[in-house]
């Protein structure tokens, strides 16, 4: 690819240029240079990146493949008679500026602040309204879960409760056509050059992938071990958290993936659980011995045995003279320490724990209420909800690699 002279602009003649001249046309319809470093513009300034010609120049190719697929994704939609309001795009919008922690006019401002027209940003996100809706109208239909499929995934869920989970997101590039690997590959290398140095992943992701979970900064969620593809899988196994991999491909396309955390499996217990306990502490003397350690266990539950409400382990803990006893407010089980998580996981309501050895003491939990746990038939609903979206995502991929194979594409940088 040539070196893009609109990257460096620093005369009239080239900032008219940059404006008036054409990066690629795609069948009837023109992306103009103006477009393209326009997109170049908010990308790079909201992922905290330099606004350097390199950085400029690393963007420019994967930016412009985006805005063509924007463009046969828009030419799709109109095709099938597809129209999103304007109403659609604002609450997209707000959605934005909620995940960025501001509110739709602070989000404005920014934009303006960085040089960025808000047009810009209302462009992708009719785009990506507009094809979801194509997606959907097209291939619903076709796609059916099976209660069996459900009963599958409930037990390979099951299986895995004390087993490592990995918190991932990706960026996806999809490969047109074999021939045009290499390129791609060159892609992703220059995205994790400028992830590594400080790009902000969930901005790339949201840019530059190709995937269903570009909308959410490439999030994939809890991932248990064999759920991804095996080349993607043993990767993510042998990474430390917070790493990068390698570009790794697939048959569809180049993978870049971001452990963020690990943890070990939780079985059905939904993510958005959270406990309010209450704990009984009871302190050990200095350097006890394994004899201390189990008297200290035997009168806390003895002490604790007979207690049927928050209430009456308030009493308890007043006896106890600890200022580690006490309530301890409503957490997320999935934050628990995995050993306080499973003693609470299907602990009843007002009943005590067995005691445990926390720090230098003995502890009984009790759970005083519980939030946020799903039923098993939401828990049914949301893995149709995910299996039905997963499937649209392949459809949806290999329909605009279609329709990119039977385009007329002009591409002039």
């Amino acid at each position: 690819m040539a070196l893009l002279v609109f990257a460096v602009a620093s005369t009239n003649a080239s900032k008219a240029q940059e404006t008036l001249g054409i990066a690629a046309v795609v069948n009837e319809d023109v992306i103009s240079l103006f477009d393209l470093q326009s997109r170049i513009d908010l990308l790079i300034a909201t992922s905290n990146q330099k606004n350097t010609p390199e950085n400029r120049r690393r963007h420019a190719r994967q930016v412009l493949n985006q805005l063509i697929n924007e463009k046969l994704q828009i030419q799709e939609a109109k095709r099938l008679g597809i129209k999103v309001s304007d109403k659609e795009v604002n609450r997209a919008f707000a959605t934005i500026a909620r995940r960025s922690k501001m509110t739709p006019k602070k989000l404005t401002e920014y934009l303006a602040q960085i040089n960025v027209d808000k047009d810009v940003l209302m462009n992708k996100l009719r785009a990506q309204i507009g094809w979801g809706r194509t997606v959907n109208q097209l291939f619903r239909s076709e796609i059916s879960i099976g209660s069996e499929e459900i009963d599958d995934i409930i037990n390979e869920i099951s299986k895995s409760k004390g087993k490592p989970e990995y918190l991932v997101a990706e960026i996806f590039l999809a490969i047109d056509k074999p021939e045009n690997a290499g390129e791609f590959r060159k892609v992703a290398d220059n995205i994790i050059s400028q992830l590594k140095a400080g790009a902000d992943f969930s901005v790339l992701a949201r840019n530059l992938s190709q995937s269903a979970s570009a909308a959410v900064g490439g999030d994939l969620g809890w991932i248990r071990q064999g759920q991804l593809a095996p080349k993607l899988d043993k990767a993510i196994a042998n990474m430390a958290d917070g790493s990068l991999s390698p570009p790794l491909q697939t048959l569809s396309g180049f993978h870049i993936l971001l452990k963020r955390k690990s943890r070990i499996g939780q079985g059905l217990t939904s993510d958005d659980e959270k406990v309010d306990l209450f704990q009984v502490y009871l302190p050990l003397p200095p350097s006890a011995t394994a004899d201390d350690v189990k008297a200290g266990l035997d009168a806390a539950a003895k002490m604790t045995a007979g207690a049927t409400s928050c209430d009456a382990m308030a009493d308890i803990a007043k006896k106890t003279g600890s200022k580690l006893s006490g309530r301890l407010g409503k957490v997320k089980t999935a934050s628990l320490p995995a050993q306080t998580r499973k003693l609470v996981g299907d602990l009843a309501i007002n009943k005590p724990s067995q005691p445990i050895r926390s720090g230098d003491g003995v502890a009984v939990l009790m759970v005083c209420g519980r939030e946020g746990k799903l039923t098993l038939s939401q828990i049914r609903d949301n893995i149709e909800t995910s299996l039905l979206n997963d499937r649209l995502d392949i459809l949806a991929r290999r329909h605009l690699r279609d329709l990119r194979r039977t385009a007329f594409l002009d591409i002039r940088i």
